[in-house]
């Protein structure tokens, strides 16, 4: 591990104690004469009940010096700080905000939740939204907070976090198949709120009748794509690779939506059905449903 790796990792939690030990872990490595080489690897595994973090951590050492306790807790502190960055920081680095609703939001909360990464989920009455709204860049939500900046844009959220936390698919044409069901879903989601809102009997009508053309469209082409990977126990749906992607949660979060559409029947897509099964027997996602409030969309 060189010495920017270990200023990099160290000072990831920006912190005052980050800075305090990173600076005594790169004095004491300078005097540590019996220590070759310092390895920290990391290797994040997709399994069915979720997602998991293993790290391989080797020190190498010769027989010169005097290998002290004082050497020992500097490799453990070099670790814990590259390692966990975080360690020194209970708040969640992100802030994701939201009506108090599923809506557009609710794909990039999946992803968190899938990935394991914590977050504030930060939501408001519809009453409330008038005074808030001057404070997002765009006047619209959601909107993702990060180390002091606010990001809009529901699509290039999920998207980032897709990428940022592996659920982006692992080849150029699984990358391009998550594309293109967010890309679908976002159509679909798009006249479900439309859908959703509309007062007058006949404009729903008519607009309902547009989301099922355009739902069943994508979702015949997807029940198509989909495929099932088998396991000693039992049998995954995925809708692009072997694992999960955000597309399965996307289409998880959009199954969901379209069920509460009369006219749209989903037991016409059973692989579809079985992808939101998947998803929902995840360990992580299974607690947060057993959690998420009750919203109306």
């Amino acid at each position: 591990m060189s010495r920017k790796e270990i200023e990099e990792g160290g000072l990831a939690g920006d912190t005052t104690r980050s800075l305090f030990f990173v600076s005594l872990a790169l004095y004491r490595l300078d005097k540590m004469t019996n220590v070759q080489e310092l390895t920290i690897q990391k290797q994040v595994v997709t399994l069915t009940s979720g997602r998991d973090t293993h790290w391989c951590v080797s020190v190498s050492c010769t027989n010169q010096g005097n290998f002290c306790v004082f050497d020992f807790l500097t490799i453990i502190v070099v670790i814990v700080r590259c390692v966990c960055p975080c360690v020194s920081s209970s708040r969640p680095r992100y802030k994701l905000h939201y009506f108090k609703a599923r809506g557009r939001a609710e794909v990039t909360r999946l992803v968190f939740k899938a990935a394991g990464v914590p977050f504030v989920d930060e939501t408001f009455t519809m009453g409330e939204w008038p005074n808030l709204k001057p404070s997002m860049p765009t006047g619209s939500v959601p909107v993702l907070e990060m180390g002091g900046d606010m990001f809009p844009e529901s699509g290039a959220i999920v998207r980032w976090a897709a990428r940022k936390f592996g659920l982006a698919g692992k080849s150029d044409a699984e990358q391009l198949r998550v594309e293109e069901v967010l890309a679908g879903a976002d159509d679909i989601r798009d006249l479900f709120l439309s859908w959703f809102f509309k007062s007058d009997p006949q404009v729903k009508t008519e607009v309902e009748e547009q989301m099922k053309q355009k739902a069943c469209g994508f979702l015949g082409r997807w029940e198509d794509q989909a495929r099932e990977t088998r396991s000693s126990q039992r049998v995954y749906t995925y809708m692009v690779g072997t694992s999960l992607t955000a597309a399965d949660l996307t289409l998880f979060d959009i199954l969901e939506q379209l069920s509460s559409v009369p006219s749209i029947d989903l037991s016409s897509y059973p692989k579809l059905q079985n992808i939101r099964a998947t998803v929902a027997s995840l360990t992580p996602i299974k607690s947060y449903l057993q959690t998420r409030p009750s919203y109306p969309f």
